[in-house]
C-alpha cells in the first residue's frame, strides 16, 4: 500500500518537484524504474543519500534486478527491525492482561 501511495506521488510530482520531494523519493521509492529515472535525472543528489540507503548505488547503476533483490532485503530487514521492537511490548501488554484478570 505504502509503495503505491509513493508511486502515486511520484508520478504527480515529478515533472517538477521541489528538493525535499527529491529527498523522500530517493528514500522510499520501492519501484526499480522509477528509482532508476529518479537516479538519472538527479545524480547530484545520490552521493549525500547513498550513505542512508545503500540499494541506491543499484538505481545509479541502472541495474534493475538488484534493486528487484535490495528491495526484498531492505524490507525483509525492515519487518525484522520492526519485529524486535514490538515483542517487549506486546509482551508487557499481555503482562498487564494477565493480572487485570488476576484482580478481578
Amino acid at each position: 500500500m505504502i509503495r503505491r501511495l509513493v508511486e502515486a506521488h511520484y508520478l504527480q510530482y515529478r515533472k517538477k518537484p521541489v528538493p525535499e520531494q527529491i529527498d523522500f523519493w530517493f528514500k522510499e521509492l520501492r519501484t526499480p524504474s522509477f528509482l532508476i529515472e529518479l537516479a538519472g535525472k538527479y545524480p547530484v543528489r545520490l552521493p549525500a543519500l547513498k550513505k542512508q540507503r545503500f540499494l541506491l548505488q543499484l538505481a545509479s547503476t541502472g541495474d534493475a534486478k538488484g534493486l528487484r533483490k535490495a528491495f526484498e532485503d531492505e524490507e525483509r530487514q525492515e519487518r525484522e527491525t520492526d519485529r524486535n521492537y514490538w515483542l517487549p511490548l506486546i509482551s508487557e501488554l499481555e503482562q498487564m492482561r494477565h493480572n487485570s484478570r488476576r484482580q478481578l
